[in-house]
């Protein structure tokens, strides 16, 4: 699989190949080969891991999460972000169309790839919520939070709310009832079966670069949020509350506190990962946060469109209730 400047496609050797290319080329935690082939088993993927060669040295990485229908593929349409190519942008336009052949070989009939940053390409641009945390610390943090924010910060320590380290009961029975509730008030699946919580929760508790955080309030737990480091970039994965008058208070404290934490840790920014309503928006750049775009490139075949394609992704879409 070559080109004319000789770009090719190869396989990680180790999971630590894989996070020393990721890590060169400015990743983050949703990059790391810990990461995705965890996913991999939450979510019923095959993870197909990639490494993307120049003049016969590797340069960067191209994940592949591959979902079986029938006959027939999708990669990477993940509900999370990030997972695409990610390699120097001098290599991108040799690199493309060597991803295409790899995913017709496979018969996928949609793709998904993320770009960590924006290209001139038939894209869509889609756009995420960035604190800078580089030279800062948590004062100067705290001046750059809407006062109404960071008066429910206050109100929240005044009332009583405690943020505290995650418990198992948290993380594998809380978090999943409290994020299918949530959306399912908005007419949507939940992103994650309900066990692949209790997978990333068996897989990461132990690990310095993530953070599983409950605020309690009256000894009793109402919020959960779930987030990773890597310096320089640590990233918000979920968060989900008890959807009482008690979480909304003790949200803002949990929030503020894992800002804190991504500062501590030494990252120079905290992506909050995403926006896909206005209302979603405001309330991150309340935080300080500014708006950060990137790239995403979609491949959808026209066998995508017909009648038994569409019953089976239907079925599978039941199935994984």
């Amino acid at each position: 699989m070559r080109t004319r400047s000789d770009t090719s496609l190869g396989s990680a050797t180790s999971p630590a190949e894989w996070d020393a290319l990721v890590a060169d080329n400015g990743g983050c935690f949703f990059q790391r080969y810990d990461w995705l082939t965890t996913m991999a088993d939450v979510l019923g993927l095959d993870f197909h891991g990639l490494t993307v060669h120049a003049d016969g040295r590797p340069v960067g990485v191209a994940p592949m999460l591959v979902k079986r229908i029938g006959p027939f593929r999708t990669v990477n349409w993940v509900p999370f972000p990030y997972v695409g190519p990610l390699v120097p942008r001098a290599v991108l336009a040799e690199l493309l169309p060597l991803l295409s052949a790899w995913e017709r070989r496979r018969r996928s009939v949609r793709s998904q790839h993320v770009l960590m940053s924006t290209v001139d390409h038939d894209s869509h641009r889609d756009r995420t919520f960035v604190l800078d945390l580089k030279g800062q610390h948590e004062d100067s943090l705290l001046r750059r939070v809407e006062p109404k924010r960071r008066a429910k910060i206050r109100r929240a320590t005044a009332q009583g709310v405690v943020v505290r380290p995650a418990t198992e009961d948290d993380i594998e029975s809380l978090l999943p009832a409290w994020s299918e509730a949530t959306f399912a008030a908005q007419g949507l699946p939940a992103p994650y079966p309900a066990a692949g919580y209790a997978t990333v929760w068996t897989r990461f508790r132990d690990s310095p670069d993530a953070r599983f955080s409950t605020a309690v309030l009256d000894g009793e737990p109402v919020c959960v949020q779930v987030s990773f480091t890597g310096a320089p970039r640590a990233v918000a994965w979920v968060m989900a509350n008890a959807g009482t008058p008690q979480a909304s208070l003790a949200q803002p404290l949990l929030y503020w506190d894992t800002i804190s934490w991504a500062l501590h840790q030494g990252c120079e920014e905290f992506d909050l990962v995403g926006a896909p309503t206005d209302g979603v928006a405001r309330y991150k750049r309340d935080w300080g946060a500014h708006e950060a775009h990137y790239s995403v490139l979609r491949r959808q075949s026209p066998i995508y469109q017909l009648p038994p394609i569409c019953r089976l992704l239907r079925d599978d879409r039941r199935g994984a209730r």
